[in-house]
């Protein structure tokens, strides 16, 4: 493409200016129909879980390198919640 310009409108053909959203969704539908909505959808859920499972995976791994069990997160959520209280 000779002048790099890649927005929503010149992909759809309409070339003369920004399109607005409700536009570009009605384009968008009407080129390739309502299934193009989730496009790239199962790709999205994959690298969320991925990067979910590594938070826990490293929590996992922190948690037992510094000794933490159950019982040490059980008294630092109750002082908390006492503290909150006012107690």
């Amino acid at each position: 493409s000779g002048g790099g310009d890649d927005d929503a409108s010149s992909a759809a053909g309409g070339g003369g200016g920004n399109m607005g959203l409700i536009e570009g969704l009605r384009t968008l539908v009407a080129e390739s129909g309502p299934s193009a909505l989730f496009n790239g959808l199962g790709g999205r859920c994959l690298w969320a879980g991925s990067i979910i499972a590594g938070q826990f995976f490293l929590y996992d791994v922190f948690r037992t390198a510094l000794g933490v069990n159950a019982d040490d997160l059980t008294q630092v959520l109750e002082v908390t919640i006492d503290g909150a209280a006012g107690r």
